[in-house]
């Protein structure tokens, strides 16, 4: 856990609203409110994946579910980081190395390993992280050292100090809007839910009120 930027990592959480370190917090700790959570807490409530249906539903599941709808959240998701990371003069390295390092992860697929030796080193260090880390904003010093080097080769003003702990913002907006697309499936099929209920209620009275008024001399 040495080469974990915490610096960074602790800069980017005081820009945070409260209700997002809670967030950071009770989902990097497994706390959150999962199918495999609330099993434990109550009997009575489901511990499925509102979106695929699985079973003991965890927070890495969270992220990694393959119902269509969630996929299409995360091409948006992605979509804005790496547009983000392009208005940031961010290195095309660094920008292909994520993305697809986030991807692979995502997809249950081999860890993403660069031809060119220079990121190669980066995206190394971050497989010692873990991947799943990335999104849980705990990013190998590397990151920030490359993206140092590429400023100054282009002559840049900017500073990679501000951009990791942006980054690592970005990061945990990508993994919010995964767990907030995920509950507002959850809260459209309780709805759902609740309402045909409604409807069953409301045609077993109009049964039982036939019923009666036919039997009526």
């Amino acid at each position: 856990w040495d080469c974990i930027d915490w610096d960074a990592q602790g800069r980017a959480m005081e820009r945070q609203r409260e209700s997002r370190r809670h967030w950071v917090t009770k989902h990097a700790t497994g706390f959150c409110s999962v199918g495999k959570n609330i099993g434990r807490w109550s009997e009575d409530r489901s511990t499925e994946c509102p979106r695929c249906g699985a079973e003991n539903e965890s927070t890495t599941h969270v992220w990694q579910c393959r119902d269509p709808r969630a996929l299409e959240q995360w091409d948006k998701s992605l979509d804005a980081l790496k547009m983000w990371m392009i208005n940031s003069d961010t290195s095309p390295e660094i920008r292909y190395s994520l993305i697809t390092g986030i991807r692979r992860w995502r997809d249950l697929q081999p860890l993403f390993r660069p031809r060119q030796e220079g990121i190669r080193h980066v995206t190394d260090a971050q497989a010692l992280i873990g991947w799943e880390n990335v999104l849980r904003g705990r990013l190998s010093l590397q990151w920030r050292e490359f993206q140092q080097r590429y400023y100054e080769r282009i002559n840049s003003k900017r500073s990679a100090d501000g951009w990791i702990v942006t980054l690592i913002g970005k990061l945990w907006d990508l993994g919010w809007s995964i767990w907030d697309h995920r509950n507002k499936i959850l809260h459209e099929s309780e709805e759902s839910d609740t309402l045909k209920g409604m409807d069953e209620v409301d045609e077993q009275i109009r049964s039982q009120f036939q019923s009666r008024w036919q039997d009526l001399p």
